[in-house]
């Protein structure tokens, strides 16, 4: 019984960062963007030179953001195979594999709605505590007039963090209503 509940909450943990980096992976690549904010992107993914004039400074955060996208690369890819290697493990029995999807659902639910909730109410301090936690050297701080805040201004991080959170919510919804799909099946 121990181990059926130390691989449900391994599984909530793993499910709901794998749904919420699959919800930045969709945001970002089906997000309309500007020429300019796609050659950055595209910059970031590692797909050539920046074809943009970035300053020294804007330059030095763009590869520390690099290095955080290749971070979250394999932390998305760790997460998945986690998440499968759990799901793979306890296939056959159902009522586990029913509290996982019921779980995993509700963890990645209230996470996302937490943070959705912080950033409804202060999305300025939600945007400045991600800065420090991932650049701590503090190199993320522009002028409005920097071509970087011009690129990349305010109004974008706003939209496609709720893009995010939202499509991260439905994604936690999925996995509880496939949670009674499973339930019903296997009750008939």
């Amino acid at each position: 019984m121990k181990k059926e509940k130390t691989a449900i909450i391994i599984f909530c943990v793993t499910i709901s960062i794998f749904l919420l980096l699959f919800s930045y992976k969709i945001a970002l690549n089906f997000s309309a963007l500007e020429e300019n904010q796609e050659k950055t992107i595209d910059f970031l993914y590692g797909a050539g030179e920046l074809e943009i004039n970035c300053t020294s400074a804007e330059m030095s955060h763009l590869e520390d953001v690099k290095g955080v996208m290749k971070g979250i690369d394999y932390l998305f890819y760790a997460s998945l195979l986690i998440s499968t290697l759990v799901l793979t493990y306890f296939q056959r029995r159902k009522e586990i594999l029913r509290k996982m999807l019921k779980y995993g659902g509700i963890t990645t639910i209230s996470l996302s709605g937490t943070i959705l909730f912080f950033s409804l109410i202060s999305f300025n301090f939600a945007f400045t505590m991600f800065h420090k936690i991932f650049f701590p050297q503090g190199n993320w701080t522009f002028s409005k007039e920097s071509l970087l805040i011009q690129t990349f201004p305010l109004d974008f991080f706003i939209g496609i963090s709720s893009l995010i959170l939202i499509l991260t919510i439905i994604l936690g919804i999925i996995f509880i209503l496939a949670n009674k799909v499973i339930k019903n099946v296997y009750q008939s």
